[in-house]
């Protein structure tokens, strides 16, 4: 079960994206890894300290705590950081 996969296709930026991505990764982890975007970070690895904040659907989601798969859909998703 540790190497179970999942495609997810969402809009990022303004733009239809996709990958294949591990059921266990969190939100942060895909944006860093599958997409190579970094203004979102794990600091606290828990959402408490805000650094892994990104915009879905124009709501605040902490991405640390979400897991990636949860943007599969997703219109609208843009990562931080937003000041």
């Amino acid at each position: 079960m540790e190497n179970a996969r999942k495609s997810i296709r969402f809009k990022l930026n303004g733009r239809q994206v996709s990958a294949d991505i591990g059921v266990h990764q969190n939100l942060v982890e895909v944006l860093q890894e599958d997409f190579g975007l970094f203004g979102a970070r794990a600091s606290c690895g828990q959402g408490l300290c805000g650094c892994c904040t990104v915009l879905v659907a124009r709501l605040a989601v902490f991405g640390c705590p979400a897991l990636g798969a949860a943007a599969d859909g997703a219109g609208g998703f843009t990562p931080g950081p937003f000041a």
